[in-house]
Formats: C-alpha cells, sequence, structure tokens
C-alpha cells in the first residue's frame, strides 16, 4: 500500500528517481509475498542513531548498518482486503553504508540498495541464523540484486 522513504541525515537525500524505482521494487516483492496491502518504512539515520536503536533492541552498544523491525501480527490478517497495514521499518546507518561502499569499491547509492534489500527479505521472514537459512536468504538477495541493480543504479 505504500513505500515511505526517508532521510534523518542532513548531508543525504534521496533522489526522486531513485526513490520511485526503489519503491517500485519493494512494492513488486511485498505483491510477490502476498503483502500487497503492506507499509513499510525505510529511514536513513547516522550512526549515533543506529547505535542507540542497535543498543535498545539487541543489546550491541555498538551502530550497525541495517536494522529491520517487523510490525506485522495477526491483527491484520490477509483476509482483510480493506485495510492496509505496517509490516514494519528499516534502519539504515548512512555512514557505515558510505565505508562499507568505499571498502568494496561501489557506490554509496549501490550499498544502501543492498541494505534495504537485506531489510526488507528479514521483514518477510528470511533470517541468517543457521547455514540453511543464510544460504536460502543470501540467495534471494542476489536475484533481487541482479533483476534491479540495473534499472535502480544502471550498473
Amino acid at each position: 500500500m505504500g513505500i515511505y522513504l526517508d532521510s534523518l541525515v542532513s548531508e543525504y537525500k534521496i533522489k526522486k528517481n531513485y526513490a520511485q524505482v526503489l519503491s517500485k521494487m519493494m512494492q513488486n516483492l511485498l505483491d510477490k509475498y502476498n503483502h500487497k496491502r503492506a507499509e513499510v518504512g525505510v529511514i536513513v539515520v547516522d550512526d549515533k542513531y543506529m547505535r542507540e536503536l542497535n543498543r535498545d533492541y539487541r543489546g550491541l552498544d555498538e551502530p550497525t548498518d541495517v536494522l529491520a523491525f517487523v510490525y506485522l501480527d495477526d491483527e491484520f490478517p490477509e483476509t482483510d482486503i480493506a485495510r492496509p497495514y505496517s509490516l514494519g521499518e528499516i534502519y539504515l546507518s548512512y555512514y557505515l553504508a558510505g565505508k562499507q561502499a568505499r571498502e568494496k569499491g561501489h557506490s554509496t547509492q549501490y550499498e544502501i540498495f543492498y541494505l534495504v534489500v537485506h531489510g526488507l527479505l528479514h521483514l518477510l521472514g528470511y533470517d541468517h541464523e543457521d547455514a540453511v537459512s543464510k544460504e536460502k536468504m543470501d540467495s534471494k538477495h542476489n536475484e533481487i540484486m541482479n533483476l534491479y541493480s540495473t534499472e535502480l543504479l544502471g550498473e
């Protein structure tokens, strides 16, 4: 039903055309996974904010690159076609994304795309807690990156 993109980092503004394609990719995935009415927020934050989230919700007093918070519960079943629901939010660290992009030799935009896909897969139920689930998540992640990277980034 809606993808909401926002940046709380003054140095980073999400470009309109990038936001449109990113939203389209996310909505296509939500539709594919039977979440046509889902709303998802993507918020770009600084390391301090990310560190606070990571500390408060995971007990790790350090910044991380991406956190996904799933909000879906049984209150909004798929059979209730009239009512949108919040599937969750994805928080991204702009500075860690930039650092990781430099280390990997690609653009910050590409790294942000990579992290959004990672967070969205978490919202859709994927995880990497063991080797089998990590392999499934990595495979799906690579499939999505290959499918959308040219459209999103011209890469």
